[in-house]
């Protein structure tokens, strides 16, 4: 799996713990029930910035260009899925915090921008969005009905694991692991 952005061409839309933007018509499908896991704690590359809620998907698009770029002039290859960690707790719409992140093998030299860190262990909640990222939103916002009827309190950061290659497989395949860390 390429170290890349989720296809924004696919949905229009954008994703994360509060995006309203409507995409395809295709019924959201959550394929697993939600539960409570641990993420061991990953060594990456990352880029984190702050970003509109409208602008997410472009900022998706270049901090993996960017990323990709880093990799392949180190020498190195992804070691996982790309995630993003989205840094705040109510995601305001017009100042969004968002760390794109590629797993590593191990350390890979950055640069100003470009940081590589371990992302510690996480305890989060989380279930599998099915197809378009456009409709992300329907996810999330499932996933936070679910914390608060069983009395999750969420943590920062939200997450979103993108699980399948949306350049190998149709959209109606894709799997994104959508999580919100728990508090």
């Amino acid at each position: 799996m390429s170290c890349r952005a989720p296809s924004s061409s696919a949905g229009g839309g954008t994703s994360g713990p509060l995006s309203p933007m409507a995409a395809r018509k295709e019924r959201v499908a959550l394929s697993v029930p939600f539960e409570t896991k641990e993420y061991p704690p990953v060594q990456v590359i990352s880029l984190r910035g702050i970003t509109s809620l409208e602008a997410v998907a472009s900022f998706h698009g270049e901090a993996y260009e960017r990323l990709s770029a880093c990799l392949e002039r180190e020498g190195a290859r992804p070691a996982g899925p790309p995630f993003t960690l989205y840094h705040c707790p109510s995601c305001n719409p017009e100042a969004m915090d968002v760390e794109v992140c590629c797993p590593t093998d191990g350390v890979v030299r950055g640069d100003e921008e470009i940081l590589s860190r371990l992302v510690p262990a996480l305890r989060v909640f989380a279930t599998i969005h099915v197809g378009d990222y456009g409709r992300l939103h329907e996810t999330w916002k499932a996933l936070e009905a679910k914390m608060k009827e069983e009395g999750l309190v969420a943590g920062t950061p939200g997450i979103e694991v993108y699980l399948t290659d949306p350049d190998r497989l149709p959209v109606e395949a894709w799997r994104t692991e959508v999580a919100f860390s728990l508090a």
